[in-house]
């Protein structure tokens, strides 16, 4: 008989990297330490994304996703926009996190490096939670070259910043805060005071305020913490 503070199944993050989850409900050890939302299969949960997948907002309409909305077809949904800027733009993941981690990290370290590269790691695996995948769409947005990276020329990058901060706002509006959505948080109004929206960027940055004292401020002050040190041992061993 299955204890009632275990989950029958394991959790997507360590089905995905084939660890050995505890199943502790909430949200299992593993995910716990590192900050990841913690998702548990269930009986009807499908493989990873395709693109012809039935029950999945196409990207770039930017229509409101319906507050009943399923957790794994919000995944779904994020993960086929997510999967689907990256190609649009021209860049993998793996080369959006290097450029994020040489550069923007360096001005404002935000994520721990492990952290970034476990993200990218699930979403390559397996179907990561739709907060992990706004946190990819705003790297993705920070490290766009101006002219370098786009070849629709009417495909610019306002638009991308419009279709990032609006995802960002309805999987805010439908999914718990989490620490995933506080770091893409914090992007995009870095972003925003960096291209001269300073307005969007002061609402940007007073909702990731909001998110984290939702989250527990102690535990973001904690995680900060880590981050910065990781940066810096980063950074002291190049």
């Amino acid at each position: 008989m299955t204890s009632p503070q275990r989950a029958p199944r394991v959790c997507r993050i360590c089905k995905a990297k084939k660890k050995a989850c505890d199943k502790e409900l909430p949200t299992c050890s593993y995910c716990f330490k590192r900050g990841f939302n913690c998702v548990y299969e269930n009986e009807s949960d499908s493989p990873p994304i395709s693109d012809d997948v039935a029950q999945v907002f196409k990207p770039w309409s930017l229509t409101l996703f319906p507050m009943a909305i399923s957790p794994l077809t919000l995944d779904k949904t994020m993960a086929y926009h997510m999967h689907y800027m990256y190609r649009v733009v021209g860049q993998s993941r793996l080369q959006a996190g290097k450029r994020f981690l040489d550069n923007f990290q360096r001005w404002l370290p935000v994520i721990a490096p492990r952290c970034l590269h476990e993200h990218i790691e699930l979403s390559q695996q397996g179907l990561p939670g739709a907060d992990v995948s706004v946190l990819l769409l705003a790297v993705c947005l920070v490290t766009l070259r101006s002219g370098g990276d786009l070849g629709d020329p009417l495909f610019h990058h306002s638009a991308v910043h419009v279709t990032v901060k609006t995802l960002h706002a309805q999987v805010q509006a439908i999914m718990h805060a989490s620490i995933a959505l506080i770091q893409s948080g914090v992007i995009l109004s870095a972003y925003e005071y960096a291209t001269g929206q300073t307005d969007s960027a002061y609402i940007s940055i007073a909702a990731c305020i909001r998110m984290a004292q939702v989250v527990g401020v102690e535990t973001a002050y904690e995680k900060l913490g880590a981050v910065q040190e990781e940066t810096r041992l980063q950074a002291t061993s190049e």
